[in-house]
């Protein structure tokens, strides 16, 4: 269970090495917990945390979906396997793909948009969105 309202200033972000006077974001937690936080931010109502249909070996793919409170449609998808996860979304609805994975920490990366399937990293944390901020 990944909860980012629960990390202290000190875990999400750092000193930095050249410049002990100066706070950086930490790769390793910032990113990710500024993902979920700005698209799942307070008084999200939290729709679905299933994940349906998958077989066995998706086991590692968690979910949430929620309406946040501008209206915005947001899946939260977390995989957290050592393999790739291909992803069905539900009919017909266009979504902006948010990324983070161990290969791209240094900000928030956007996938572009995603309408059928979604093949998802090892280790990734996506966020689509039907409303982008």
């Amino acid at each position: 269970i990944y909860n980012c309202y629960y990390h202290a200033y000190h875990t999400i972000l750092d000193f930095d090495p050249k410049d002990p006077q100066r706070i950086v974001p930490d790769k390793q937690y910032f990113y990710p917990s500024a993902l979920i936080m700005k698209y799942l931010p307070g008084g999200t109502a939290i729709v679905a945390t299933e994940v349906t249909g998958c077989e066995d070996s998706y086991k590692h793919v968690c979910a949430c979906a929620g309406v946040r409170p501008d209206g915005g449609k947001t899946i939260l998808l977390v995989n957290d396997g050592d393999d790739a996860a291909e992803i069905t979304l539900p009919g017909g609805v266009t979504y902006q793909c948010f990324t983070v994975d161990p290969d791209h920490t240094d900000k928030i990366y956007e996938e572009g948009p995603v309408t059928d399937t979604l093949v998802m990293r090892p280790d990734s944390i996506v966020v689509l969105t039907d409303k982008p901020f």
